[in-house]
């Protein structure tokens, strides 16, 4: 008896497990969709601000990395209402914005640094070291809060 209540307990963890796997990147996605919505309905214009944090890729980018400064790949799909929201976000800089973080716009449509880095969703930022290895990723960055916590 005592082991069927624990294979119970078992299979309810994992149905809680699975249901979270799933359940999580829904209201990421949730939550994308409605600041997106909330962005075009605040926005008269589809200029994005230019940040001077962002800096577009270019193939010789990766070899001028330097450990001196914070060095983030960001993936993005231009026309992409998420892209918009993202880097608006990031254009609103202010005197708390740190100095030493570069981020590197590519374009998701870049197949080999997408394999190279395993990105699989727009809107992803990848840190990476002075040898181009990944220090950490993450898809669901929205704000400057979300950059630096991905460059500590």
């Amino acid at each position: 008896m005592n082991s069927m209540n624990l294979k119970e307990e078992n299979t309810k963890n994992n149905l809680i497990t699975n249901s979270a796997k799933i359940i999580l990147p829904i209201l990421i996605v949730g939550l994308l969709v409605g600041a997106s919505i909330f962005f075009l309905n605040t926005t008269k214009s589809n200029e994005v601000p230019k940040s001077e944090y962002i800096t577009t890729y270019q193939a010789q980018d990766l070899d001028k990395l330097s450990d001196k400064q914070v060095n983030i790949l960001y993936f993005a799909k231009d026309g992409e209402v998420s892209t918009k929201v993202i880097e608006s976000n990031l254009s609103a800089t202010n005197n708390d914005t740190p100095k030493g973080i570069k981020i590197y716009k590519v374009d998701f449509n870049n197949e080999e640094l997408r394999n190279k880095y395993n990105v699989q969703w727009p809107n992803t930022f990848v840190r990476i070291d002075k040898d181009k290895n990944i220090i950490k990723a993450n898809y669901s960055l929205t704000n400057w809060d979300d950059i630096l916590r991905l460059a500590k």
